[in-house]
C-alpha cells in the first residue's frame, strides 16, 4: 500500500506540472497572437492625418490655401506587393466628369514597397524613382481641390498596391479609373480614403 501512495502522489505531480507547462506555452502563444494582430489586421487600408475620412479637407490643400499634398499613410499591404501607387482625383459635378475623365488632381507612380507613408507636403525627390502624373491642367505636380463652384465636390485618394516594381514615366495622366484599366492584371489590392471640399 505504501508504494502504491507514492506511485500515487509521483504520478499526480507529474501530471500537474505537464499542464502547468502546456497552460504557459498557450499563455505565451496567445499572447504573441494577439500582438500580431493588433499591429496587423490584415485589411490594406489608408488613413490621413491631414483630414478625417468624408469630412472636409483643409483649404490649405486647396487652391485656396497653400495648395500642399496632404500627408497619407497606408498599413496592411499584401506580402508579395512590389510596389505602390497612389492617385487622387474628382469625379464631382459640374465640372468634372466620372471614370477615366475624372479631374486628375495628384498621381504618384513607383513608390518603393517599404515606403508606408507619404508626408504632407511631400517632396517626390526625396524618394528614389518615385514620378508625378499630370494633373488636370497638364502639369507634374499636386493640384489641390479647386471646384469651379461653389459646389461641394468629392476627392478621393485611392492606394495601389502592385504585383510588379513599375517604371512609368512623369508626366504620365492617369485617373483611378484608367490607372486601374491599364493594371488591372497588376492590382493585388487597392484602399481608398476621401474628403469633401467647396
Amino acid at each position: 500500500m505504501k508504494t502504491r501512495k507514492s506511485s500515487f502522489f509521483i504520478e499526480k505531480n507529474v501530471s500537474m506540472k505537464n499542464i502547468f507547462i502546456v497552460v504557459l506555452f498557450s499563455l505565451v502563444f496567445v499572447s504573441c497572437g494577439m500582438d500580431i494582430n493588433d499591429d496587423d489586421d490584415g485589411v490594406f487600408t489608408i488613413t490621413s492625418a491631414s483630414y478625417s475620412s468624408d469630412g472636409i479637407i483643409p483649404e490649405k490643400y486647396s487652391c485656396d490655401g497653400a495648395n500642399i499634398s496632404p500627408h497619407y499613410r497606408w498599413s496592411s499591404a499584401p506580402t508579395s506587393t512590389d510596389s505602390f501607387v497612389l492617385i487622387l482625383d474628382d469625379e464631382s459635378t459640374p465640372g468634372c466628369s466620372t471614370g477615366t475623365s475624372a479631374c486628375r488632381h495628384w498621381a504618384l507612380y513607383n513608390i518603393p514597397s517599404n515606403i508606408n507613408s507619404i508626408k504632407e507636403d511631400f517632396d517626390p525627390n526625396t524618394i528614389s524613382g518615385v514620378a508625378i502624373g499630370d494633373n488636370y491642367k497638364n502639369k507634374a505636380i499636386y493640384a489641390g481641390p479647386c471646384p469651379p463652384t461653389t459646389d461641394q465636390h468629392i476627392y478621393k485618394t485611392t492606394i495601389y498596391a502592385l504585383d510588379t516594381t513599375t517604371t512609368i514615366a512623369s508626366g504620365t495622366a492617369h485617373t483611378r479609373a484608367s490607372f486601374e484599366a491599364a493594371f488591372s492584371s497588376n492590382i493585388l489590392s487597392k484602399a481608398t480614403y476621401q474628403g469633401r471640399y467647396k
